[in-house]
């Protein structure tokens, strides 16, 4: 591909609450794998923070950072899990506090945690097609609104954002080969007019390793086909990570 991240912005809530403070409510959890499992803090929403104005606040900072006219942009794809609408687009409204343009393509991209890699290989096509010249992406999610107290997975459920505007013109980072693998499994979901996500497999450990690992190791192993790589050809190694122990587990699988 010729297309990159050209910038990117990145929001945080600004407020923070301890694992072992909630521990200290529930007592659900075994205190030793905090160390073993590197759990800190996470972060907490304000009252008036949410999936929105989280990628509002990363779209802004990566707009300025690309040092682009507004009108350039052809694209604004926000992927999430967690939107505050059930009909309603949430990308509009990102769109509309932006200033972007109307005559753009707006959607908003929900495949659980791969909403949004899902929308960053999906604007990266439309910028490698020549169909827009500059494409905004953004992945916000607010975890820790839809996790009920309680809840093991509570200790890690956190929000942020960050987004990236993509092009072909001096990309600090160019998408040199992608690899997808996806099926349905049982384990999180969160249905109509329920507020907190749901466990349909178990203990937390064994649905999140689950997912992670019959996911990440077989689109690794493709993406290393594709690209005529093996795991010594890389210097940097990121993965979805809640928990500390997770780019191990995913690092000796692969090798």
């Amino acid at each position: 591909m010729e297309t990159g991240i050209v910038a990117y912005g990145v929001a945080l809530p600004r407020h923070r609450i301890e694992a072992r403070e909630i521990w200290n409510n529930w007592r659900n959890f075994t205190l030793d794998l905090f160390d073993t499992m590197s759990i800190g803090e996470r972060a907490v929403l304000g009252p008036e923070e949410d999936t929105v104005t989280l990628a509002v606040a990363a779209g802004r900072q990566a707009l300025d950072r690309a040092g682009i006219s507004l009108d350039q942009v052809g694209v604004c794809f926000l992927g999430t899990g967690t939107s505050p609408y059930a009909t309603k687009s949430a990308a509009t409204v990102v769109q509309d506090a932006l200033g972007l343009p109307s005559d753009m393509l707006v959607c908003d991209i929900q495949c659980a945690e791969k909403s949004g890699s899902s929308a960053l290989l999906l604007a990266a096509a439309m910028v490698e097609a020549n169909q827009v010249e500059y494409a905004l992406v953004i992945g916000a999610d607010t975890l820790n609104r839809h996790v009920a107290p309680g809840m093991v997975l509570e200790y890690v459920a956190s929000a942020g954002a960050v987004a990236c505007v993509l092009g072909k013109a001096n990309p600090i980072a160019r998408i040199e080969a992608w690899a997808s693998h996806a099926c349905d499994q049982n384990d999180y979901f969160r249905v109509e007019g329920e507020r907190f996500i749901q466990s349909g497999s178990g203990f937390y450990g064994w649905v999140a390793n689950w997912g992670l690992l019959d996911h990440i190791i077989p689109a690794g192993q493709a993406l290393f086909r594709k690209a005529g790589l093996t795991p010594e050809d890389f210097l940097k190694f990121a993965v979805p990570q809640r928990t500390g122990i997770r780019p191990l587990m995913v690092m000796g699988k692969l090798g």
